[in-house]
């Protein structure tokens, strides 16, 4: 755990460092020899072949040996995989995606009342995701439901002894710092979403950068219930 208020970033699905990035892309591009592929990307060669092992071993490429005349130790030819491919273009969406939030969130800040418009679009979002999982509104359906949606957007969800629910990691934590009016707001609209939906009585509260290591998310039994 971190001595830092707030959670720590989330994984980036994370099989790729940038240098293995790097060599993927380049064998995507270009499929090759150790020599071929070294002699586009520069570096050392011992480093080079330590990527594409690691990468081998993922499943991301593949390789097969090169006929050659003469003696001598045949080559291997590295191609990627279709996981390779999809490993790949999956992280730059990523990046897109984080790119076109920042965007947003700026555009948001300009343009006036960023945490009103940020918490109802959180709000409408949280009402949808919750018509997918939540069954009623009582407490521990309530928290369960919660759990299930940020552990699928990727902030790590535990509930504490004390009841109440860390979000140990986030997917957009540099965004968060930069734009708490935006994307807190947005997270603080989503719980408000799925409580609308279950008409739950709960009340919740959102503590970004509450704790360390965490922001945290409790709950309460004096909220009305939501109308339609």
């Amino acid at each position: 755990m971190t001595g830092e208020l707030g959670p720590l970033p989330a994984p980036e699905g994370g099989r790729l460092t940038p240098a293995r990035r790097r060599v993927l892309s380049a064998v995507i591009e270009a499929p090759g020899t150790l020599n071929d592929l070294v002699d586009r990307l520069g570096g050392h060669p011992n480093t080079t072949r330590q990527h594409l092992e690691a990468l081998a071993a993922e499943g991301l490429v593949e390789s097969e040996t090169v006929a050659i005349e003469g003696p001598g130790r045949r080559p291997q030819s590295y191609t990627a995989t279709g996981e390779g491919v999809r490993a790949l273009r999956g992280e730059e969406g990523r990046t897109e995606y984080r790119e076109l939030v920042g965007v947003i969130a700026r555009d948001f800040v300009q343009h006036g009342h960023p945490a009103e418009r940020s918490f109802e679009i959180g709000r409408r979002w949280g009402n949808e995701r919750a018509a997918l999982v939540a069954a009623s509104g009582d407490r521990d359906a309530v928290k369960a439901t919660l759990t299930t949606l940020f552990a699928e957007l990727g902030f790590s969800p535990r509930e504490a002894p004390d009841g109440l629910i860390r979000l140990e990691t986030c997917p957009m934590l540099d965004l968060a710092r930069e734009y708490p009016q935006v994307i807190c707001e947005i997270h603080r609209g989503l719980i408000q979403g799925v409580l609308d939906h279950v008409r739950s009585r709960e009340q919740f509260e959102l503590r970004p950068f509450a704790d360390p290591g965490a922001c945290l998310v409790g709950l309460g039994s004096s909220r009305q219930p939501a109308t339609a």
